[in-house]
């Protein structure tokens, strides 16, 4: 909507959008990059550390590497056009990590309904969605749900500035042990839990 200039530009324009969206209201994506190798057990440098419970000394496979991973995905998304001309758009993306070690891998699926609305000069959207993470195992890990808010400003001569806005509220729906290679006078390996909780994240960013 960059050369518009008046409301009767913005319609003319958005009426030959909602035709083209009509005609091919289906968007599909691919994706797929390579990961670098990680420490597995997230392994530390120091070699002994001391504590009031005793003397804790890092051993047992700790330097562990999970090799290179690969993270792929695919998105799917359907639009029409709304009476006003502006657009609303479903969309499902589903997006998986894949290591030879297998507690690194995980799946990440993301649904969201996005309006997008058109004005002289700019362009809203306004997404709300949910996204579910799942572990190795494909059971529910975490349920994170939000919304997003972004404008995109065109500027006279030729750029753009955007300004976004996101607010979410991530949850752990159950604990993961995870085995740490420390052990308090060379005993026993220790437990360690993600406790399971909720907090709101709020974004706000701005790129020209």
């Amino acid at each position: 909507m960059r050369s518009a200039q008046s409301e009767d530009d913005i319609e003319t324009l958005t009426r030959g959008l909602s035709e083209i969206t009509a005609a091919d209201p289906w968007d599909v994506s691919f994706n797929f990059s390579l990961l670098p190798s990680t420490n597995v057990n997230r392994y530390t440098y120091n070699n002994e550390f001391e504590t009031l419970l005793g003397i804790f000394t890092p051993e047992g496979g700790g330097d562990e590497v999970s090799g290179i991973g690969l993270s792929v995905g695919a998105g799917l998304s359907y639009t029409i056009a709304l009476p006003d001309y502006s657009q609303l758009s479903l969309r499902t993306r589903v997006d998986q990590r894949l290591y030879d070690v297998p507690d690194l891998n995980s799946t990440s699926v993301r649904v969201a309904l996005s309006r997008e609305s058109f004005a002289i000069g700019r362009t809203t959207t306004i997404e709300p969605f949910l996204r579910l993470g799942f572990d190795e195992e494909r059971e529910l890990e975490r349920r994170d749900y939000g919304l997003s808010l972004s404008t995109a400003w065109q500027l006279g001569n030729g750029g753009q500035l955007r300004t976004s806005f996101m607010g979410k509220k991530p949850q752990l729906h159950r604990q993961r042990s995870v085995k740490r290679p420390l052990r308090p006078d060379r005993r026993e390996l220790r437990k360690f839990h993600r406790p399971t909780h909720a907090v709101r994240v709020w974004g706000f960013g701005c790129t020209v």
